[in-house]
């Protein structure tokens, strides 16, 4: 290369290259994206008057700052009431929980059992709000509930953890199982 063209062309590639602007006024908040805390095989407890209330155990547990939002998998999950009595147990794949709704989204083979009303539900996707203590499924969500002797299958599931009460919006079948007079006899 011949030294005129050098000292012709340096400068140009200098003033494109150096001449090139970054915007760095535009930051990028990476705040709502990347957990604050991230916790394996977390096992947390929430107490109230100074007794255990419920506790969660997750594989992976995340939480984040800026909503409050939870997210863990492989979970398992246990309440119990005031007196120390158990309530409720139950496990799923998935959940998320938005800490300042007190809102639980639960995803992937969920099992709960509720001891006092004698109660169990296998679903794929449930709902809970903890401030309308309201249980729910899709409206098009297969859910599963035992209770007593009653088995039924349907869909559109929603039940009451004030008084009990369930209903299934969507499709339902089952059995119901009574005791016969005659086996009380023998």
């Amino acid at each position: 290369m011949k030294p005129y063209l050098f000292v012709v062309l340096l400068p140009g590639l200098l003033a494109g290259v150096t001449g090139c602007s970054l915007d760095y006024g535009t930051a990028i908040d990476t705040e709502d994206s990347v957990p604050e805390m991230f916790f394996s095989n977390a096992d947390l407890k929430t107490y109230r008057d100074g007794s255990c209330a419920a506790e969660l155990k997750a594989r992976e547990l995340e939480q984040y700052r800026t909503d409050g939002m939870i997210y863990a998998h492989t979970v398992s999950f246990t309440t119990w009431d005031e007196d120390g009595v158990l309530q409720t147990d139950g496990s799923c794949r998935f959940i998320s929980i938005d800490q300042k709704k007190e809102q639980y989204s639960l995803f992937g083979t969920i099992k709960i059992y509720n001891y006092p009303q004698e109660t169990g539900i296998t679903a794929g996707n449930l709902r809970w709000d903890g401030k309308s203590e309201q249980l729910v499924s899709g409206k098009k969500d297969s859910i599963e509930l035992q209770k007593n002797k009653i088995s039924l299958t349907g869909t559109g599931f929603s039940a009451s953890g004030v008084s009990g009460a369930f209903t299934f919006s969507g499709s339902v079948k089952g059995t119901i199982t009574s005791e016969d007079e005659n086996d009380k006899a023998k």
